[in-house]
């Protein structure tokens, strides 16, 4: 069963790691304050009036895998998918922060027990930094209204400019 978490899914976060369940449990990563760092975060940059009505007109659902064709997505539904991919890259930074705050190596001279053999979290969490950073410059660009030169001499920023009235 997919569980939710964010605008993603514990599954999709573990994923990103290269993780299953026997290593990272959900509790795991649902205890992580994701929920508070996750708004605090896109409170500080998110470009337009409100994340959450982006998502909400998304009618986007993370948990839900139809099976069905992909189609080109509306532009509400690509801010949801582009929420959710941040959201699944944000989630995946804080669990590798974890992950990395726990001894990978543990002896007592004689024993020893090594987790996560074979994986370098610390290269995993550099592309999952470039990830996140390159879905929030894409959620950017893409809510960044667009300049129109009229006649080569006034710059607009604005989709709502009427050419006769100048307003």
């Amino acid at each position: 069963m997919t569980t939710a978490i964010l605008y993603t899914t514990v599954e999709a976060i573990r994923t990103c790691v290269g993780v299953d369940g026997a290593d990272v449990v959900d509790l795991m990563i649902q205890d992580q304050g994701l929920k508070i760092r996750f708004t605090s975060d896109l409170d500080s940059w998110y470009p337009s009036a409100s994340y959450v009505a982006d998502w909400e007109s998304s009618g986007f659902d993370p948990t839900e895998d139809t099976g069905v064709d992909i189609e080109t997505p509306t532009t509400e539904e690509r801010k949801g998918h582009l929420l959710s991919a941040y959201s699944m890259w944000f989630g995946a930074a804080s669990l590798l922060q974890t992950m990395l705050a726990i001894p990978q190596k543990i002896s007592d001279g004689k024993n020893e027990v090594q987790r996560f053999q074979g994986i370098d979290l610390e290269k995993i969490y550099e592309r999952v930094l470039g990830n996140l950073a390159a879905v929030k410059e894409v959620i950017v660009q893409e809510s960044t209204p667009t300049s129109a030169v009229i006649l080569g001499a006034k710059k607009v920023e604005s989709e709502t400019y009427n050419p006769i009235t100048g307003v």
